[in-house]
């Protein structure tokens, strides 16, 4: 059975029966066909094949160009996907002929109407397709060499599909024969319909008399309008049900709701004034393809590589349709969305532009990022603090005697070398620093370094060494702009700034012969 014929008419609730051609006259069953058609003939198709952990395109083999650009010498893979598509959602089917080399290798993909046809099973249970196109002449093609497309569950024969528009019988029926009585209440002018009354008593062949040319004066659209002129005391009594009583644009748009439902697009896709809206188009286009879209595209997807694909090719080849360009949002989400892949590693800039359709900038694009403050666990060298947490000056520091200093440079001589408190840091392997951001608790904790710095509770030195130690991804440079420009303070100076953070009073210099200076820890001076 196919839905060409009187019996598949028959399935549709209209009076007499309708066929798919008349179906989709229909406004918003056109729309949904066009739409899904369009969108996945659209829609990028690409024979990928394995390369170790990854996969890469397969462009040398010879069902390349034949799925992503030319099925035929013909006809483009756009136009051919979108004619088997409208195939498989007005039948329930789309059919293709698969071409093939003496070696058993895809040659060509030629589109076989649907409406042509039919399919049945031989003695040994194969399945065969026959092909008539009008003629006597019938061609018999085994399953191995047609693309069947289905749209719907099988039927009791397990070969065909059962079609959307034969289940959809009494919504479209119901549509239809709506859209059959507006129109003949427009070719009536509306307003035509009522009764003539006449006094007296007229005969038969008066009456269809009358019938016949106030009919003729006053009916149809190009007669709307028109003064009625009655004789012989007729009246004319109008009984007529106008539009808004029909609820006529009501049935109208619940036939849009229905066949959205019918074909699972949103109702937004088919232009319906009423529908309900979403907060961003991406969203929209997600549940288009969640719900419409991707059971069809499996179906595809398995059919070729059923058909076109070799046993042992279907163990490092894949078929599959490119969603990237459905699911591409906004500018703005798209640049957020490559930020995070780019900072976190997952993509390198040559990846972000390709993904834009831009040319990558050289090798140098290629590198891959990683966060200063992730590492590999058990891996001390270059281990970042969890975030909320300082770096703590090291225990090695506790025995440091920051009461004497150096006269000539200012600094504790006990701090000018640090390589003997400094952790033992290993040599790894350079990395791109510079295009690297320090997070939020490495910015915190050499901010605060350096405010200790400022206030006279840690040495510049000390506080360089920690920070070399602490982040040794941070370049010399980096360390040096943010403590170049604090001024070292005197050992006086860290005395008062450590006395006011513990809230005791400095101790009170006492005269020497050299002059004025602080009396050592323990002395007792000013106790």
């Amino acid at each position: 059975m196919n839905l060409s014929d009187g019996s598949a008419a028959g399935l549709f609730g209209h009076a007499g029966g309708i066929s798919p051609h008349e179906a989709v006259t229909i406004s918003a069953v056109h729309c949904c066909i066009s739409l899904i058609s369009n969108t996945i003939a659209s829609l990028p198709l690409f024979l990928y094949r394995s390369s170790g952990e990854g996969r890469a395109k397969a462009t040398d083999h010879p069902l390349y160009d034949l799925l992503h650009a030319f099925p035929n010498t013909e006809i483009g893979a756009v136009d051919f996907r979108t004619t088997l598509m409208n195939d498989a959602l007005l039948y329930g089917s789309g059919f293709a002929e698969i071409e093939r080399y003496s070696n058993g290798s895809v040659r060509a993909l030629w589109w076989l109407p649907a409406q042509y046809v039919t399919a049945e099973r031989d003695a040994d249970g194969a399945i065969w397709y026959t092909y008539a196109a009008g003629t006597e002449e019938q061609t018999h093609l085994p399953a191995r060499n047609v693309i069947h497309v289905r749209t719907g569950p099988l039927d009791e024969n397990g070969i065909m599909a059962v079609s959307i528009l034969s289940r959809a019988a009494s919504s479209l029926g119901l549509t239809l024969s709506a859209e059959t009585v507006a129109q003949a209440m427009m070719d009536q002018g509306i307003k035509s319909a009522g009764v003539l009354q006449h006094p007296g008593r007229l005969t038969a062949e008066a009456v269809e008399r009358l019938r016949a040319d106030f009919t003729r004066v006053h009916s149809g659209v190009e007669n709307a309008g028109r003064v009625i002129v009655l004789e012989n005391g007729m009246t004319f009594n109008p009984v007529q049900t106008n539009a808004t009583d029909a609820q006529f644009l009501e049935q109208r748009q619940f036939a849009v709701r229905e066949v959205a439902r019918w074909f699972n697009c949103p109702l937004s896709k088919l232009k319906a004034i009423d529908s309900p809206g979403f907060k961003t188009i991406d969203s929209e286009q997600q549940q288009f393809l969640t719900d419409c879209l991707q059971p069809i595209l499996v179906r595809i997807e398995q059919e070729l590589m059923l058909k076109c694909l070799s046993t042992m090719e279907r163990r490092t080849h894949k078929i599959e349709h490119d969603l990237n360009g459905l699911l591409r949002a906004n500018i703005e989400r798209r640049v957020q969305a490559m930020a995070v892949a780019r900072n976190w590693g997952w993509l390198s800039a040559n990846d972000c532009r390709r993904l834009e359709g831009l040319d990558p900038i050289g090798p140098e694009g290629d590198q891959y990022l990683q966060p200063l403050n992730m590492q590999p666990l058990g891996k001390g060298v270059g281990a970042r603090a969890p975030a909320g947490e300082m770096p703590v000056i090291d225990s090695s520091f506790s025995d440091v005697d920051v009461s004497e200093t150096d006269t000539e440079s200012g600094l504790q001589p006990a701090m000018l070398d640090m390589s003997a408190h400094a952790p033992d840091v290993q040599p790894q392997p350079q990395q791109d620093v510079q295009a690297a951001a320090l997070n939020g608790a490495q910015v915190t904790a050499l901010v605060d370094l350096a405010l200790k710095v400022a206030g006279g509770l840690l040495p510049k030195s000390a506080a360089i060494a920690i920070a070399k130690a602490a982040f040794p991804l941070v370049g010399d440079a980096t360390i040096a702009a943010i403590f170049g420009n604090i001024k070292e303070l005197s050992p006086e100076e860290m005395a008062a700034g450590a006395a006011a953070s513990s809230g005791k009073a400095p101790p009170a210099p006492v005269a020497t012969n050299s002059g004025t200076s602080t009396p050592p820890a323990g002395s007792g001076v000013g106790g």
